[in-house]
């Protein structure tokens, strides 16, 4: 035994009970203060965590419409106006106007395509991520949100 070896040292399963209850005090004044005392603060944490993603998803939008014109461009053709005075109008394109199409563009350069593909699938797997990392802050704001309910 320890304490017979060298006294004033306790034994191993005294030693475990004290830093189990000092574990337990510290969770629970951590819980304490959490649940009951900074309820705001999670809820702050999430809207800020919320906006940050939907920046990042507003961001991962707009590169992959760059993507998607850069890859497939999308050609406007202007018809000309109907006359606000006719019922019935007929349509008619100049040759010029007609035969745009996004295949009279040159391709794109495919490894400026490959490099923009990654780093969409790379913000994708961050995005993906980051929302997984906001359970346990739900939680939190939804545990917090049952204690500070009036009762029925």
């Amino acid at each position: 035994m320890p304490g017979q070896i060298r006294p004033g040292f306790d034994s191993p399963a005294y030693r475990c009970a004290k830093q189990f209850v000092a574990m337990c005090m510290a969770l629970s004044i951590a819980a304490v203060f959490q649940i009951l005392i900074l309820r705001q603060p999670a809820r702050q944490t999430l809207r800020q965590r919320l906006a940050r993603i939907s920046w990042q998803l507003n961001g991962l939008g707009v590169l992959l419409s760059y993507l998607t014109e850069a890859v497939m461009p999308m050609v406007e053709v202007r018809r000309p106006s109907a006359p606000p005075s006719s019922a019935t109008v007929t349509l008619t394109l100049p040759p010029s106007l007609s035969s745009q199409d996004s295949t009279d563009h040159a391709p794109p350069d495919w490894d400026v395509v490959k490099v923009v593909q990654k780093e969409l699938v790379g913000r994708e797997v961050e995005i993906q991520g980051e929302l997984l990392g906001l359970m346990p802050v739900m939680k939190c704001v939804r545990s917090s949100s049952r204690s500070s309910s009036p009762p029925a």
